[in-house]
């Protein structure tokens, strides 16, 4: 949280998930957003050096350096360079961090089973960047899952800047273990490095003096990092940008601060109950300031330990940001989407500012695609406390639903966070799920839209509800149904009306379990219905279909029909009904089969992707299913029945995009029915959206998509090169909705427009013959003259 906001005396800049917003520091007021590469910003730091003119460094998930030259508020990209990180020797397998993950992906169900490659991709990806300065030489300290890096950021004003293409970092420190949940925090000017890892008991502590030779050519490497014991399990931690000290928050409030992080002893208080969530130094190291749920800021004076307090009354504080060159202004980040701006001179909140959209904790695990508002719109699942509503066009979050556990003695849940979502009622109503950790147990919320509050508002929660987690939700949008899916048991879920039993009862009414089944095995996986809510399908190693159109309390749901395969032993995933509910497709973890429910087949249609494994399966036409592959393609296949005029069969490949993404996709889902736009996510950037190449243009060795987050594959430019002139025409078309398609040359164009003119002065021939003869019927047959003009029109 702390590595979103930078700020100075001239501007407030944010860390949005994929961009950085500029914020006025008197009004808050945002007036521009600067978009990067795609990827997650994992870090920004404001360099200041005049009172009109400052520096912007960000770094991105791809360690990629982005340096902003700010003048007058006004920023402008000066260079873009990577960070070349050295490769970390590989832990082994077998940790425990990792076979805890593996076991709770498997259990979940929501995380796609991916390959060795794809593991070690996401092991370097950058989680947190901070920075610090030394003998005017800015560094970049990197946070990742299997190690730490250190990197020297060449100055503005060095002329041999534009000749280097890029910054090696040195390794600081390799964990033994994979660290998925670490805090990071950097002395500015000291260059202390310590880092945490979420509820543990001990600190890892680095002084710059320690890593100096390391910078130096064929110099030795890094001093091993020194271990700090606390007694408290750690919920936040800070380093003084001046001196060795460093502040730990505890996780029911604690507050730990070392004067000399080298020296055991420390000063502790007590005064929060809540989980210390913001922790900051003073510019100066004169003071810490500290805040968690209870909406009260303190200010701890190291002279004396004594504290002072400011009430802040806009929810829990986030984060704490000086960035007033005097020290006298605060930039706090309270509740769910709030900015506020404290003065210390008056002790109070000067100026606020909701519907702030900064960076979550981690990248999305998941993604839907449904009606909002009556156009499409990307839901992103799998945030920490946040739901977000994504326009699939521009990228940017049209509204975001903020869950909290509200429970205040117990932190948030490391990374789990709301699985699954389902949406009813024409985006009135949703439902979500969220997993937590050992210490809560799962909620299923159910949530209506508030018109006067425009925004949806809980009504009514169930605690646990499933003896084990769930792991697959659908809606049925017809009857108004959820239905859920756990090892032990499927339910289904419906509302009744509320209505009052007498004078002194209490309301009677909501949402409850409406019929319980024992599911077939113990290693179901997935579930989906079809399109009419008629058939629900839960997936083993084999398909099981049940009849769900009427099912009653207490009475089993009728089984019809078992799909056998027989190639693989581990349980399907990613289940895919039609529209007519005639072929069902379903993905193994190598293989993906195909059904004709019309037809009794004994063995099912597969295609295999040989040594590859199948990262997501999703419907892309009412006759074709996508597949992503671990190596970054994308392969479409046929789903319908084989025609007899010759047309493809069943499972052949119709289409197949190479280096579709830079990395493997967890998720996709089509934007639109038999359209070429994909919502995607991947480990790194998370979402994005995908253009596919039109069917001929497409072909087995030189193709790819496009992303609107502006990115490329070096590896994927020869297929786009290749026909630049149409598929730039073809991108432009689809984007921008246009209802004329693009022809390849300057004849056809014109062919066309003929054809068009030939055709509306038919329509517009018609349209005369049929209002001459409306017009001459009698008087009192005739319909009103506005109907007339409305079906004339339409003619």
């Amino acid at each position: 949280m702390q590595s979103c906001f930078a700020a100075c005396s001239q501007v407030i800049c944010v860390a949005e998930d994929t961009a950085v917003a500029f914020y006025s520091t008197k009004s808050l007021h945002k007036y521009r957003v600067e978009r990067l590469n795609g990827s997650r910003v994992c870090g920004i730091h404001v360099q200041t050096l005049s009172s009109t003119k400052a520096v912007l460094h960000v770094i991105d998930a791809e360690a990629t350096w982005f340096e902003f030259s700010i003048e007058g508020g006004v920023p402008s990209l000066v260079r873009t360079r990577p960070i070349r990180l050295p490769p970390a020797p590989s832990t082994t397998s077998t940790s425990t961090t990792e076979h805890r993950e593996a076991s709770e992906a498997r259990q979940r169900g929501s995380i796609s089973r991916t390959s060795n490659s794809e593991a070690v991709t996401s092991s370097s990806v950058v989680v947190a960047a901070g920075f610090h300065m030394q003998r005017d030489q800015l560094f970049a300290v990197l946070l990742t899952k299997s190690g730490l890096y250190e990197a020297p950021l060449n100055p503005l004003s060095s002329a041999a800047a534009p000749s280097v293409p890029s910054a090696a970092a040195v390794v600081v420190h390799i964990f033994d273990d994979v660290v998925s949940h670490g805090y990071l925090s950097v002395g500015q000017f000291t260059g202390l490095i310590v880092v945490a890892v979420q509820h543990a008991r001990e600190f890892l502590f680095s002084l710059f003096a320690d890593r100096l030779s390391a910078h130096q050519p064929h110099g030795p490497a890094c001093l091993p990092f020194r271990a700090r014991a606390v007694n408290v399990e750690i919920q936040s931690i800070a380093c003084s940008p001046t001196t060795t000290s460093v502040a730990v928050g505890g996780r029911r409030g604690e507050l730990l601060i070392y004067v000399e992080v080298q020296e055991a002893h420390c000063f502790s208080d007590h005064w929060h109950h809540t989980p210390l969530t913001a922790l900051a130094f003073a510019l100066d190291s004169s003071a810490v300031y500290t805040g968690g749920r209870e909406e009260v800021l303190l200010i701890w004076e190291l002279a004396s330990y004594t504290h002072k307090r400011v009430k802040v009354q806009l929810g829990a504080l986030q984060g704490i940001t000086p960035f007033s060159t005097t020290g006298t202004q605060l930039l706090l980040s309270c509740g769910t989407s709030t900015l506020a701006v404290a003065d210390l001179l008056q002790m109070r909140v000067t100026a606020s500012a909701e519907g702030i959209e900064w960076a979550a904790e981690d990248v999305c695990t998941g993604l839907i695609v449904e009606e909002w508002g009556g156009s499409p719109a990307v839901i992103l699942t799998g945030l920490p406390n946040v739901l977000r509503v994504c326009d699939p066009y521009t990228q940017q979050s049209l509204y975001s639903l903020h869950i909290s556990s509200q429970m205040e003695t117990v932190p948030n849940p490391p990374r789990h966070g709301i699985q699954f979502v389902g949406v009813l009622n024409e985006s009135h109503t949703l439902v979500t799920y969220e997993s937590f950790s050992t210490a809560l147990p799962p909620l299923l919320r159910f949530w209506e839209y508030n018109a006067p509050r425009k925004q949806h508002v809980q009504m009514q929660t169930v605690y646990s509800p499933h003896r084990s987690a769930v792991l697959a939700l659908q809606v049925d949008k017809q009857r108004g149904r959820v239905f859920t899916l756990s090892c032990e048991a499927m339910k289904c879920w419906a509302k009744t009306a509320f209505a009052v039993q007498d004078t002194y009862s209490a309301p009677a009414g909501g949402w409850h379990n409406h019929s319980t089944m024992a599911t077939p095995s113990q290693q179901v996986q997935s579930m989906a219905l079809s399109a009419d809510g008629s058939i629900c399908c839960i997936a083993d190693d084999c398909l099981h279909l049940y009849a769900v159109q009427s099912c009653k309390p207490g009475e089993r749901w009728p089984l019809f029909r078992i799909l056998p395969q027989y190639t693989e032993t581990q349980p399907l995933h990613h289940i895919v009904v039609s529209a007519d509910c005639r072929h069902l497709a379903a993905a193994g973890q190598q293989q993906i089969f195909f059904w004709k429910l019309d037809e009794c087949a004994e063995e099912p249609t597969a295609f295999s992707a040989g040594e590859l494994r199948i990262t997501a399966l999703c419907a892309l036409t009412d006759t074709t299913v996508l597949a992503a592959l671990d190596d970054t393609s994308l392969v479409e296949l046929y789903s319908g029945s084989s025609s007899a005029n010759g047309g493809p069969k069943m499972g052949e490949v119709v289409r197949r995009v190479v280096n579709a993404s830079r990395f493997p996709l967890r998720h996709i889902a089509p934007l639109h029915a038999n359209g070429l736009r994909v919502a995607a996510v991947d480990a790194v950037t998370g979402f994005k959206v995908l253009q596919l190449p039109p069917t001929e243009a497409a072909t087995n060795t030189q193709s790819s998509t496009y992303e609107w987050t502006g990115t490329t594959d070096d590896t994927a430019g020869a297929g786009a090169v290749a026909g630049s002139d149409n598929s730039a025409h073809l991108q432009l078309q689809a984007f921008f909705k246009d209802a004329y398609p693009t022809q390849g040359s300057q004849g056809a164009m014109i062919i066309a427009n003929e054809e068009g003119t030939i055709a509306r002065a038919q329509k517009m021939a018609q349209a005369d013959r049929w209002l001459a003869e409306v017009l001459g019927e009698p008087a009192y047959t005739v319909p009103p003259m506005c109907s007339i003009l409305s079906t004339y029109l339409q003619r």
